[in-house]
Formats: structure tokens, C-alpha cells, sequence
């Protein structure tokens, strides 16, 4: 992540996608991302190195060739739900828990998928934009 490749890839990310916070994270790595309105999208980092795991794992559990096929030709990055982040058969909506993927070559090449807004239902976060009112409110409140 100190690539300064992927530093001004994720900065312009920052501004296009207008995103105010974000928290870097494993399993998958990349970044959990906040827009001031509290939308939140994922972003998934890989390395060639992860994504031909990825697919030799996928192709080991016999998983559809259409999957095989996107994660060959690196078109996609995926976010899957299990324990090491790998496909598994049992993954019947798979489609779901892949990103389209956007390259960018540095020291190294990476694989960057962002998420679709993330709805979250079992959590209320208070957006960027709502602490900020929130600080306004209490300091006219003297």
C-alpha cells in the first residue's frame, strides 16, 4: 500500500467515488470506505499473485467456467465469505461476491475491485455529514 502507484490510484478513488473515510482491512485486504452521507463500499487489493490463487483454488473446486473464465482474464476481483477468502461450491450465488476488477501497475500489479454501496441493516452509522451538523448544533448550543 506504500506503492506510490496504488497511493494515487486510491487517492483519485477518494475523489471520484466522494469517500471521507476509510479503514484498511484483511481477509479480504483492502479497505472498508464511508462517503459524508454514510454509504459504505468495499475495496478489495489483490496482487497477481492473490488472484492466481484465486483462480487455481476456484478451478480445484470445480467452480463454473464462466467464474474461471472472469478470473482468469482478471476481470473481476473477488470478496468471498469464507474463512480463507477462497471460492467454495457451496457458494451457489457467487456472482455477488465478485467486484469488476480496475489494474494498475506500480512496484507490482494490482487488482482493485469496489464494491456496490453496502446495505447495512444491523448497524445505524452516523455519517461524516451528520457528526459535522451534530458539532455545529453543539456549539451554537451555549
Amino acid at each position: 500500500m506504500l506503492d506510490p502507484a496504488f497511493q494515487a490510484y486510491f487517492q483519485d478513488l477518494l475523489r471520484r467515488q466522494a469517500l471521507v473515510e476509510y479503514y484498511l482491512t484483511t481477509e479480504p485486504t483492502g479497505f472498508v470506505c464511508l462517503t459524508a452521507e454514510g454509504e459504505i463500499r468495499r475495496l478489495v487489493v489483490a496482487t497477481e499473485e492473490d488472484m492466481q490463487a484465486q483462480w487455481e483454488i476456484a478451478t480445484d473446486q470445480n467452480c463454473p467456467s464462466e467464474l474461471a473464465e472472469q478470473l482468469q482474464q482478471r476481470k473481476v476481483v473477488p470478496a468471498f465469505p469464507s474463512e480463507d477468502g477462497f471460492y467454495r461450491p457451496e457458494f451457489g450465488q457467487w456472482q455477488r461476491y465478485l467486484h469488476p476488477a480496475e489494474a494498475i501497475a506500480g512496484h507490482r500489479r494490482y487488482y482493485l475491485g469496489l464494491s456496490a454501496p453496502i446495505r447495512n441493516s444491523m448497524v445505524r452509522l452516523a455519517s461524516y455529514a451528520e457528526y459535522l451538523d451534530w458539532l455545529d448544533a453543539a456549539a451554537h448550543a451555549d
